[in-house]
């Protein structure tokens, strides 16, 4: 009769503590009740209660599981379910974001040789870049990235003006400009995700533009004033780039973002017409220019 009576109670309440669990449903059909403890951008953390009659204790399992797994989650407590909706529940995982910085473009080997003598040194000096950025994510772990730059390196046209003035024995000076260049590109992410912090790196390849800005170097020799003019000039080519980026969440869809690029390219800008105020005319090779950049940025994004 007492066990009657017991078997009688377990199953009324049975239901009842089961529905006190939440429910983790997988894609695969399996269900895990359980008790969610947390949750990021790409796990759920929960534990699982299990009797432990010998122990005189309960056995608790403490596990996690990834998003991707997942189709559904059925909290228990409704207050849960907002707090937990605001961290970012399996249902509103985001796999699209945009991101916008600005930072330090530095001109390195070739492109920022300062020496006037080599027919491949590009007198470029450190500058700026600004760069958007759209990314897919596929999984947790691979992902594609659409990224278009925009980049400012000043050029040293005073090192220019100083040897022309040596070769000629007139003193010149001349205007303050700079290169710009320009591109889109494309390639996969690869993405390494913590609880609040993830690191992608990523290898793209694409079409760019670089433009080689109009100097002037003016003489005033006996009172007279004179200028040289070299033209500008803009030539494309293929880009690659090799980079990774830093991604801090700060908000259920925010994130602060550091990156670090290295960039290179070539541009065959060829022959040009240097032209003087007197009308006279020379026309010169100005060759093969190798691009090379390290670019670090700091900027904002948000996952839609």
């Amino acid at each position: 009769m007492k066990k009657a009576l017991f078997f009688s109670v377990c199953s009324l309440f049975l239901p009842i503590i089961i529905i006190a669990q939440d429910t983790i449903i997988q894609k695969n059909g399996v269900k895990l009740i359980c008790k969610i403890q947390n949750q990021d951008n790409a796990t759920i953390y929960f534990i699982i209660e299990r009797d432990g009659k010998k122990l005189n204790s309960p056995i608790i399992l403490h596990s996690s599981i990834d998003k991707n797994e997942v189709q559904s989650i059925h909290f228990y407590n409704p207050q849960q379910r907002t707090t937990a909706n605001k961290i970012n529940s399996p249902i509103d995982q985001k796999s699209n974001s945009l991101n916008l910085s600005i930072g330090l473009s530095s001109a390195i080997g070739d492109y920022g040789n300062q020496d006037v003598n080599s027919s491949t040194a590009g007198l470029a000096r450190n500058g700026v870049n600004i760069n958007g950025v759209f990314s897919h994510n596929f999984n947790k772990r691979i992902g594609l990235c659409l990224k278009g730059y925009y980049s400012s390196n000043s050029f040293s046209t005073s090192l220019l003006a100083n040897q022309l003035s040596s070769t000629s024995g007139y003193s010149f000076t001349s205007n303050n400009v700079n290169y710009t260049g320009r591109g889109i590109m494309i390639g996969p992410d690869f993405i390494t995700s913590g609880k609040r912090c993830s690191f992608v790196s990523h290898f793209l390849i694409g079409f760019s533009s670089l433009t080689e800005p109009e100097a002037i170097f003016t003489v005033n020799a006996g009172g007279n004033t004179g200028s040289i003019t070299m033209p500008e000039t803009t030539e494309n080519a293929f880009v690659y780039s090799i980079g990774g980026s830093l991604l801090f969440t700060i908000a259920p869809n925010w994130y602060f973002v550091i990156n670090v690029d290295y960039m290179r390219s070539r541009y065959v800008f060829g022959n040009i017409i240097l032209s003087s105020s007197t009308g006279a005319t020379q026309s010169s090779d100005r060759g093969t220019q190798p691009y090379e950049v390290i670019n670090t940025s700091a900027g904002f994004g948000v996952r839609f």
